[in-house]
């Protein structure tokens, strides 16, 4: 038909400020497109100087009909190291494997992030306290993360890395701070 179609594939976090930059040349605007990138840069920087530096264990759920969670090839597994932390699939052959809650309980996180949409509770938020031998779960630190900001590769995905670290640097200076008592 003749109509121009741009697709965009964002598979890192340094892709979305290049998918700015991108976008603001299709549109006639690459000075904007330039200025949104340095920003996203800027702001992944500040992120990563600001992560501890001996961050929690994390297992990351996006999903609860198949435990679904993420690889370091995924751009959450990315972010998920940006803030610190260690996710536990990090080494996953796929970028988004489906998991075994045995697996899960045998990593023993610190941490276990569930992603869903803000309203709508996940079946797994009760679940998770069937397997107390874990430590996130005997310590109180299973975190919800809104999934409309950590699960789109767009411009709010640095308002969800955003929450993602502030909830990493908030589990790990806790446990951190037991760690002493």
């Amino acid at each position: 038909l003749g109509i121009p179609v741009y697709y965009d594939v964002t598979e890192s976090l340094e892709d979305l400020a290049a998918s700015q930059e991108r976008l603001g040349t299709l549109l006639g605007a690459p000075d904007v497109g330039a200025e949104r990138a340095a920003a996203t840069r800027a702001m992944l920087a500040r992120l990563r100087k600001n992560a501890p530096q001996t961050g929690v264990s994390a297992f990351f759920q996006i999903a609860d009909q198949n435990l679904y969670t993420v690889s370091r090839q995924h751009f959450i597994g990315e972010a998920l190291s940006l803030c610190g932390a260690r996710n536990i699939f990090d080494d996953s052959k796929l970028p988004v494997p489906t998991v075994g809650v045995e697996a899960v309980v045998a990593a023993n996180p610190g941490l276990i992030l569930i992603s869903r949409p803000l309203g709508k509770e996940s079946l797994w938020e009760k679940k998770w306290h069937d397997y107390d031998s874990v430590a996130a779960v005997r310590n109180g630190n299973i975190r919800i993360i809104n999934a409309d900001l950590i699960s789109r590769p767009g411009t709010r995905l640095l308002e969800g890395v955003t929450r993602l670290c502030e909830i990493v640097s908030e589990v790990s200076a806790g446990m951190q701070h037991a760690d002493r008592d």
